[in-house]
């Protein structure tokens, strides 16, 4: 119990520290076109989206959601110079980690991994949790957008930003490291809305931003009688988008359950737990409230 209290205390310490690091950056509001842009999506949403709070900063290089109560969505100042539709899919991903309410299951996370030292696989669940959840964010931003290859030039894009410093413990941050890039522009482009074309668009990106270590298989584009056409839009089902979060949140409060349970006892997590389960369980009520769509 000594030493599971220590390795606890110590997590809380660290962060503590990456909390206060955070408020230590230059955080200015919005540009008018970013605000704009965030309270246009913030209203499409609604529910928990409204909890948001946004702010840029010079001083990242990649977009990142901290807190629980009230999380701030902070975003490197060249977001301002994305495309129109690459920087409403980088908004929506970070967005969906505040709806998703990622950074208290980041704490869950954390808290048993550091618990649960002595816990065969415990590491390597803790491990596996962060690209799941930029891949449930993904998604989810994804569906909210209807447009997946905007997010995945936007991946590339930003993760051309990035630097090579630490992000805070308690925050999420959208760029990733280039193999779980790859997989996540590779499932972005696998669906069939606006394939066609998609991966070669996304190499040009790369290329142009000097990203040479992520590689795709890319695809030529067909050659059609209408060039400029582009496919129509599959429409997005009323349930589509919960049901892209239950899936996710199914599994990872399943696997948290079982980290918990391989754990030693501490009431703090299970209320964590427990406040998950609750936001599964409305979920689904929503969701069989929602028209089943087509």
């Amino acid at each position: 119990f000594a030493v599971a209290g220590g390795i606890a205390l110590l997590g809380i310490v660290r962060d503590r520290r990456a909390a206060r690091a955070l408020g230590s950056l230059d955080q200015q509001p919005l540009d008018a076109p970013l605000a704009e842009a965030a309270r246009t999506l913030v209203a499409r949403v609604g529910g928990a989206a409204q909890r948001a709070r946004w702010a840029q900063t010079p001083d990242l290089t990649t977009p990142l959601t901290h807190g629980v109560r009230r999380p701030l969505v902070l975003l490197p100042e060249r977001v301002v110079d994305l495309p129109q539709d690459e920087r409403d899919a980088l908004l929506a991903h970070e967005l969906a980690h505040v709806v998703r309410r990622d950074a208290l299951r980041a704490h869950v996370v954390r808290a048993l991994a550091r618990l649960a030292t002595l816990v065969p696989f415990a590491s390597a669940v803790a491990r596996r949790w962060s690209p799941a959840v930029e891949r449930a964010a993904d998604d989810l931003a994804a569906a909210w957008t209807g447009d997946r290859r905007a997010l995945a030039s936007c991946l590339v894009r930003v993760s051309a930003w990035h630097d090579t410093r630490r992000m805070p413990l308690a925050a999420t941050a959208m760029a990733d490291r280039p193999p779980h890039l790859q997989v996540r522009v590779e499932r972005l482009l696998a669906s069939p809305v606006r394939r066609a074309g998609a991966l070669a668009a996304c190499l040009l990106v790369a290329a142009g931003a000097g990203l040479g270590t992520v590689a795709f298989a890319a695809a030529p584009r067909p050659v059609t009688a209408n060039p400029t056409a582009d496919e129509p839009d599959t429409p997005v089902a009323p349930r589509a988008p919960l049901d892209v979060e239950l899936e996710a949140l199914d599994t990872e409060l399943d696997e948290l359950v079982e980290l918990a349970r391989r754990a030693k006892p501490r009431p703090e997590l299970d209320t964590a737990l427990a406040r998950l389960a609750a936001r599964r369980a409305d979920l689904h009520r929503a969701r069989q409230a929602l028209p089943a769509g087509r």
